[in-house]
């Protein structure tokens, strides 16, 4: 269901110019110091508008664009606070997702 807040956020998001575009120098380096702190081998930063959830910089893999529906972020970005989940197949919202069930990608943490 598409709100009002959606069209609004797609429209910021569109506002910012990185949509398609390589991914700026910042938002590489701070996806690489998520991923170092973490200590694991991916990390991107995820835009979501009302359709697609947009990687605009990433390690480890190539950044790419899915629908919303597949995106994990979708699924707690309007929830105040962080989400940290230690192994993605072992949480009900996510088990099922393609990105954590090998279809798209293989997410754990």
């Amino acid at each position: 269901m598409k709100t009002a807040d959606d069209v609004i956020r797609r429209a910021i998001i569109e506002g910012y110019g990185v949509l398609g575009e390589a991914p700026e120098a910042d938002l590489q380096g701070l996806v690489r110091l998520a991923a170092t702190v973490c200590g694991v081998p991916t990390a991107v930063i995820n835009l979501i508008d009302d359709r697609f959830q947009h990687q605009i910089a990433a390690v480890g893999i190539e950044p790419a664009v899915c629908s919303r529906e597949d995106s994990m972020c979708a699924v707690v970005f309007r929830k105040p606070g962080h989400t940290v989940v230690t192994d993605a197949s072992l949480d009900e919202r996510f088990a099922g997702n393609p990105f954590v069930t090998g279809e798209v990608a293989n997410v754990k943490f």
